[in-house]
């Protein structure tokens, strides 16, 4: 894949992609090569992903989000207006490869290529794969985390989060869409029929943990000074009297017992004692012999 989109391999026959399907006959045409026109954050994430495969792409190409690509590839570029659009081109033209999401392959159906993870494994886009790469995340303060080629095995190695940006503070009036959207990110994050709708549409829910991490950050955020999710409600407040005459009550009653206890005990080892002095056993029982915790 790096070869390809540093334009060192420009043929499908070419000897590195024969020997990893030697099973397919391959033509001898130039790969056209279908990226997007512009800057976005799926670019970013493919040419991370390269970097992760190969060391040298990230010291000697472009790694921004921009439609920054090697001159070996300018020939045998086409440029998209988006992800659909780079979908149908695929469905038009012949011997051509691009990047779009799993989802929009799926609904363009799309032949997809395997790729292979950090131990071998070849697999495909799915919600399994991409979900395990989503649990091997470390996320930040502000949520974002470096998913590309993890080392989980399964895992899908060019995963990339669909990110929302929200401001801390709304100064309003008008609080009801951001309370709205809010509300909408908190319940895509805790509910389990929102993770089953994600799944659905191709998404594979990021957060797992976290997602109390994300509701407490959520609190934070404020409209005209209040804040857009209510606060949690103080635990309900115990009614202290009647519990601790009951207590009282048991304790006067344990001390009680606890002190008949002590008496027997005490005149038991009157008992032995006269027993051992009667054989002429020296035994010498100090209060310390006699002290000990009624509870055990």
């Amino acid at each position: 894949l790096v070869r390809i989109f540093n334009g060192s391999v420009s043929v499908w026959d070419d000897n590195f992609i024969a020997q990893l399907n030697p099973f397919i006959p391959l033509p001898a045409t130039p790969i056209t090569v279908i990226v997007l026109g512009s800057g976005d954050e799926f670019t970013l994430a493919f040419k991370e992903g390269l970097g992760q495969f190969d060391p040298t792409w990230a010291a000697t190409q472009d790694t921004s989000d921009q439609p920054i690509w090697p001159a070996s590839l300018h020939s045998r570029l086409v440029f998209a207006q988006s992800f659909m659009h780079a979908a149908s081109l695929v469905q038009t033209m012949d011997h051509v490869i691009s990047f779009v999401p799993a989802p929009v392959a799926q609904d363009y159906q799309l032949d997809i290529a395997s790729l292979g993870d950090m131990t071998g494994l070849e697999m495909l886009p799915s919600i399994e794969s991409t979900g395990l790469a989503a649990d091997g995340a470390v996320f930040d303060d502000t949520f974002q985390a470096d998913i590309s080629d993890s080392d989980i095995e399964g895992a899908y190695p060019i995963v990339v989060f669909s990110s929302i940006v929200l401001r801390q503070a709304v100064p309003g009036p008008n609080c009801a869409p951001a309370a709205a959207l809010v509300e909408f990110i908190h319940w895509s994050s805790t509910n389990v029929t929102a993770s089953e709708l994600m799944e659905s549409l191709g998404f594979a829910a990021a957060l797992g943990e976290e997602s109390d991490q994300l509701t407490a950050v959520l609190r934070t955020l404020t409209c005209a000074g209040k804040p857009l999710i209510p606060p949690l409600p103080p635990p309900p407040g115990l009614n202290l009297v009647p519990i601790l005459v009951p207590i009282a009550a048991f304790l006067l009653v344990a001390g009680g017992v606890s002190y008949c206890v002590w008496r027997k005990i005490q005149a038991r080892l009157r008992d032995m004692r006269r027993q051992l002095d009667d054989v002429q056993v020296a035994v010498e029982l100090s209060d310390a012999i006699a002290t000990f915790d009624l509870d055990r």
